[in-house]
C-alpha cells in the first residue's frame, strides 16, 4: 500500500479535478520547531484545521478524534467528495499530515496520501507557492460520506 506521493507527482496532477490538496499545517508554533514556511501554501490547497474542525471540542486531550458526524461535515465543507483523491501536507515536513492521513483512513477514505517531504520539499524543488489561503466558503459542499472502519482501533 503506497501512502505517499512525491512532489513531482503532485506537480503533474496539480489541476486534476478529483485531487484535493489539504494543508494540515499547525496554526501555531509547535514545540519550538522553527517554521519559516507558515504563510506559504501549495496552489489549490485547502486549509484543514485539525484543532478546530477535525477534533472533538472540549475533549480532555488535544486533537481528539471527532464524532463521525462532525468529521463528515468538516470534510464536506472542504469540498471533499467520496471519489476525491486527497494529498495531505504540512509546512513542517511530515508532522501533522500523517495524523490527518490516519484519520481519513480510519473514517474509510482509502484514496488518501501524504506528500513526501511536505511543503519544505515542495519549496526546495522550487515549485510555485501562494500566500492566498482560500476559506471553506469558496468550495462547493462535497458529498463525502464517512464510513468508520471498526477494524482500526
Amino acid at each position: 500500500m503506497n501512502t505517499t506521493v512525491t512532489c513531482e507527482w503532485l506537480k503533474e496532477h496539480l489541476n486534476d479535478k478529483d485531487i484535493i490538496i489539504l494543508d494540515a499545517s499547525p496554526k501555531s508554533n509547535v514545540s519550538g520547531l522553527e517554521n519559516k514556511l507558515e504563510n506559504l501554501q501549495i496552489p489549490n490547497a485547502r486549509y484543514l484545521d485539525l484543532a478546530q474542525d477535525f477534533s472533538l471540542p472540549n475533549a480532555e486531550f488535544p486533537n481528539t478524534f471527532p464524532t463521525v458526524a462532525r468529521f463528515e461535515k468538516a470534510a464536506q465543507q472542504l469540498g471533499i467528495n467520496s471519489n476525491s483523491i486527497l494529498v495531505i501536507y504540512d509546512n513542517l515536513g511530515i508532522y501533522s499530515s500523517p495524523r490527518v492521513w490516519c484519520m481519513f483512513q480510519t473514517i474509510g477514505h482509502q484514496q488518501t496520501f501524504v506528500l513526501d517531504g511536505g511543503l519544505p520539499e515542495w519549496v526546495a524543488k522550487g515549485y510555485e507557492t501562494t500566500t492566498s489561503i482560500p476559506t471553506t466558503n469558496e468550495f462547493a459542499k462535497g458529498n463525502f460520506k464517512a464510513n468508520f472502519d471498526e477494524r482500526i482501533e
